[in-house]
């Protein structure tokens, strides 16, 4: 920008860091944008089509998706033109969005060239119902900023303890949402310091922490998948140990605000106390989260098997995270670690910062 404005300085606010978003914002603030114009994309678009169809015309869609010439059964012809007419552009649609960015499939453009036949035969009718007006959602220009602080008090294993923590981006999955992706989450460098009444220390490290929890259903289904490489304990009375741990998995939604999913584990840690120093553990996620007007809920479980060792870990957390403004919140979180017969618990209530 400081090239093709000479003199606008946009580049003195990225002296050491730059978010893509913290870059619109900057030109925002700027005044160089006159107009914002929302151009949802091809799957927003089929997504929107799709949830205004009952269950009976999604089932619909699938059968001419598999067979076009099933529109002259009986069960189709019934059927209004203008139904018809809406269930065939729609699967058409379809076909086209998933042969998107691939190679030429015969068996694509046969189906669609069939489904386009069927449709012109219908002849003229009103496709109003096929673009329904999408509600503009929040702007991620809108959204918090993403620097964050949080600070926070509470108790682990009955002792009173603070609790640090910061981050020069981006999300958690319990944040606040306005203008960010549901089920996504983008952390780097984030530092975890606990104070308690007999020392202080640096209780986790997280170098990279990435959530994708895209939800599926009969006609979209990604991979949901997370991935995390960090300094953390075990249990608050270990040492530091490094860690990478990640892998695939499937996310639905469940109604309107709900988010739940399940993710098999593979993690690999640098431990003293495993031979040869490195530990290898294979396990499963699982949890949910609620959307709510001013509170988000995430409830997780997790649990992990070590080869060559008897130790296993799991962890129940919860987390409550009430909206204050669009850069601040309330938040309060329990928690168990058990590791193999031990157990410890955690609880705090803090406020969290965005700037």
């Amino acid at each position: 920008m400081d090239v093709a404005r000479p003199g606008s300085d946009m580049s003195i606010n990225f002296r050491w860091r730059a978010i893509p978003i913290d870059t619109v914002k900057a030109i925002m603030e700027a005044g160089f944008i006159e107009n914002i114009e929302y151009r949802p994309s091809a799957a927003t678009q089929l997504t929107h089509n799709l949830e205004q169809l009952s269950e009976d015309q999604r089932n619909a869609v699938r059968i001419l998706i598999a067979k076009p010439e099933s529109i002259e059964n009986k069960e189709f012809q019934a059927l209004s033109a203008q139904e018809r007419a809406n269930l065939l552009i729609t699967a058409y649609k379809y076909v086209r969005y998933q042969a998107t960015g691939n190679a030429r499939d015969e068996k694509a453009a046969t189906t669609s060239h069939q489904l386009l036949i069927k449709r012109s035969q219908l002849g003229k009718q009103n496709q109003s119902s096929l673009k329904p007006q999408i509600q503009r959602p929040t702007p991620p220009e809108k959204g918090h900023h993403t620097r964050m602080l949080s600070v926070s008090v509470g108790q682990i294993e009955n002792k009173n303890m603070t609790k640090i923590s910061f981050r020069p981006a981006y999300h958690s999955l319990a944040d606040n949402s306005g203008g960010i992706a549901r089920g996504g989450q983008i952390n780097f460098f984030q530092p975890t310091f606990i104070i308690s009444e007999s020392n202080s220390y640096l209780s986790r490290f997280d170098v990279i922490d990435i959530t994708s929890l895209a939800p599926r259903d009969e006609f979209f289904k990604p991979i949901a998948w997370r991935v995390n490489f960090s300094a953390h304990r075990p249990d608050q009375s270990s040492s530091l140990t490094w860690a990478l741990t990640g892998g695939p998995g499937v996310a639905y939604q469940l109604g309107e605000n709900w988010l739940s999913y399940g993710l098999g584990i593979a993690h690999v840690e640098y431990n003293g106390q495993f031979e040869q120093n490195t530990g290898l553990a294979a396990g499963y996620q699982i949890g949910a989260l609620y959307y709510g007007n001013k509170w988000t809920t995430h409830l997780d479980y997790q649990k992990r098997s070590f080869a060559y060792s008897s130790e296993q870990r799991e962890k129940i957390s919860v987390i409550l995270n009430r909206q204050l403004t669009s850069n601040s919140s309330l938040r309060i979180s329990a928690q168990r670690v058990i590791v193999s017969d031990k157990t410890e618990d955690e609880a705090s209530i803090g406020f969290q910062f965005h700037f």
